[in-house]
This record gives C-alpha cells, structure tokens and sequence, in this order.
C-alpha cells in the first residue's frame, strides 16, 4: 500500500508540473498574440513620432531627462574607474573627476591593469610585484645619520671614481675601496659626505611596460605606515 501511495504521489507531481508547463505555454502565446488596433485620438507633444510603425509612439526627450542620462552615464563610467594599489581617498576622488571630463583616462588604467597581468602570478609576492604594490625603503641624498647611531653594510666612493664608475646589474661598481679611503683619509682639503641616490631609483614612468624602474609615488601607502628614524 505504501508503494501504491508513493507512485500515485509522483504521478500527481508530474501531471501538476506538466499542467503548470501548458498554462505557462499558452499564457505566452496569448500574450504575444497581436492584440486587435483600436483608433483613439490623444494630445501629444510637438515633435512626436511612430517612425512607421502605427503601434509605437516616441515623444520627443525632454532637456531634463537628456541630462540625467548622461550624468547617469558618466557616474556609472567614473564608479567603475580601477583604482591603483592603496590609492588615497583624495586621489581617487581627483581621477574621477578627471575621468568625467576626458573619458578616456579611464580606459588607460584599464589598460596598465591588462598589460601587467598580475592574477596570472602564483604566489602573492609575485602578483603584488606585478600589480605595482611594493615598496623600498632608501635615503634620500639629505639625509645625516644621528650621532649616536651605527650604520652598518655601506660603501663609499668620491665624486670622481662615482662618475668614473660602471653599473653592473642596477649596482655601482666601486673596483678598490681600500685606496679611495686612504686618499679621503690623506687628504687635507675638507670633504663633504652625501647619500648618493641608488641607481634603481628612478621617476615614476608614465608608460605601463617600465612599471618595474619606479618608486611608490607620494600620498600612497603600501601596507602600513613606518616612521623611521
């Protein structure tokens, strides 16, 4: 008696969903059916117009509606504005604007985000590398050491071997050491010590393939903030 019950239970289901199907069916057909025309006179706008076809009537827009169709296209253009790794607020405020008045300085960051590919890269490391989200820490050529404080793991040079010197792989390449310390050291004419600016260092490029030869610019901040010495 169970398995009568169970069968006659599946049956029922079919046969309601079967008949949900057919009203479902026919209720589109209907609707879709051309419905018979009927002549009426109504008072529309100047300008109006059916472009041939007696069913369709076009009023003419009005200077409002014009407006918030195009302000409603450029908000939706500058919301979707891709952002650089931690942009400020203010920044990305700027380049809206900047977005709603030349449309197309938008499509460059697309562009950059494209070119560099960083979801492609496996480790986070390596897509944070790609994406333009690293930073360094370096000195500035202003900067003093405080009097109290080691300095560890530098190398010095004068002026002249500086610029007589050759880069191998971004380094400076200082060939002896030892005798430019004892000519500073012998030397009786007073000298000036200064950070020289790394050779990796270089102005935020412009252009999206020289990514990797630029340094963070100023407002960002990359995963927190330190205040160093």
């Amino acid at each position: 008696m169970s398995l009568l019950r169970r069968d006659f239970t599946a049956e029922a289901v079919r046969k309601s969903c079967l008949l949900i199907c057919m009203v479902a069916l026919f209720a589109s057909i209907v609707t879709g059916l051309p419905s018979p025309s009927k002549n009426i006179t109504i008072t529309v706008p100047e300008g109006t117009s059916d472009h041939g076809n007696p069913e369709l009537i076009c009023t003419p827009a009005r200077f409002y509606e014009i407006a918030l169709f195009y302000l409603g296209n450029y908000i939706a253009h500058a919301a979707t504005l891709k952002s650089y790794p931690r942009e400020s607020t203010s920044e990305m405020v700027l380049s809206m604007i900047v977005v709603l008045l030349f449309a197309p300085s938008g499509a460059l960051r697309g562009l950059n985000a494209i070119f560099r590919a960083a979801v492609f890269k496996q480790s986070p490391i390596q897509r944070a590398a790609r994406a333009g989200a690293l930073c360094m820490v370096i000195r500035m050529a202003d900067w003093k050491p405080q009097p109290t404080e080691t300095i560890d793991n530098f190398s010095y040079t004068t002026s002249d071997v500086y610029q007589e010197s050759h880069y191998c792989g971004g380094f400076l390449l200082n060939t002896n050491p030892e005798s430019e310390l004892k000519e500073i050291g012998t030397s009786k004419s007073p000298g000036k010590l200064e950070v020289i600016t790394p050779p990796w260092m270089a102005d935020a490029s412009k252009f999206f393939w020289r990514y990797n030869n630029s340094y963070v610019p100023y407002g960002r901040s990359i995963h927190g903030r330190c205040d160093l010495p």
